[in-house]
């Protein structure tokens, strides 16, 4: 089993557990532009600009991610959801409204083009190489949708290193309950102490504290910072592949 270090310490870690957007790969080059498709989508639907949907939806008014918003946070479902309800205000019957969001989203979604847009952490395969070559096993929780990690895992060409994953749309209840955690540590047939959950959120922090994971270790390169992950992480990195272990350097 390999031992993480952190800090001071070598803590046996057989599995991680990652995030996915702002953890495998970059946050904004995504994910800004498909909700400013969703927006324009949305806007042709009512004929009433949606801008007034960017703060909901979690996007600053200078075109960043709010760490503490839906994009960030949220789940897939949850996003047709104020869509709809935006909707509802402007004239739509409810089910009108929920029908033209996800229509929306589906016609902004299918334009997406994530084969051009998915922009990998540097060196992401080669560390994710030595760490299955030292014996350690991942997999994904996520609040993205199963179908968008598994498009990530494609597109990215990882899938081999994540036998095990779980989506927002696949828990009853998601970060920062601990339920995707118990269930991967079923999965991976390992204790929650053996675990560490790597993750750009506050959220993913939270999730692998109250998981009693061995290790929380938060990642700068998504949407939070320092001061908000420092106080849940035992160790901050400006990204995954800092993460090392005993006897293990990939660029040694």
């Amino acid at each position: 089993m390999p031992h993480l270090i952190i800090g001071d310490k070598a803590v046996p870690i057989a599995a991680l557990i990652l995030d996915k957007d702002g953890t495998l790969h970059r946050f904004d080059s995504f994910w800004v532009p498909l909700v400013e498709a969703r927006l324009a989508a949305l806007t042709d639907a009512v004929a009433h600009p949606a801008d007034s949907l960017r703060r909901p939806f979690g996007i600053t008014a200078a075109g960043t991610v709010r760490p503490d918003g839906l994009l960030a946070q949220g789940t897939r479902a949850e996003a047709p959801a104020v869509a709809t309800a935006w909707l509802h205000d402007r004239g739509l019957g409810w089910m009108a409204a929920r029908e033209a969001a996800q229509s929306a989203f589906d016609r902004a979604d299918a334009q997406a083009q994530p084969e051009k847009r998915l922009e990998p952490i540097a060196g992401l395969r080669p560390w994710l190489e030595s760490w299955i070559a030292a014996g350690g096993r991942c997999a994904i929780a996520s609040t993205a949708s199963r179908r968008d990690i598994d498009t990530a895992l494609s597109v990215l060409a990882i899938r081999p290193f994540f036998p095990f994953c779980l989506g927002g749309d696949e828990v009853q209840a998601p970060k920062p309950d601990p339920e995707a955690v118990r269930r991967l540590c079923g999965q991976l047939q390992v204790g929650p102490e053996a675990v560490a959950v790597v993750g750009d959120g506050l959220n993913d922090m939270l999730m692998g504290r109250a998981a009693g994971v061995g290790a929380t270790i938060g990642v700068l390169s998504g949407v939070d910072t320092a001061a908000t992950l420092g106080p849940h992480a035992d160790l901050l990195l400006p990204d995954l592949t800092q993460l090392r272990w005993r006897g293990v350097d990939i660029n040694s």
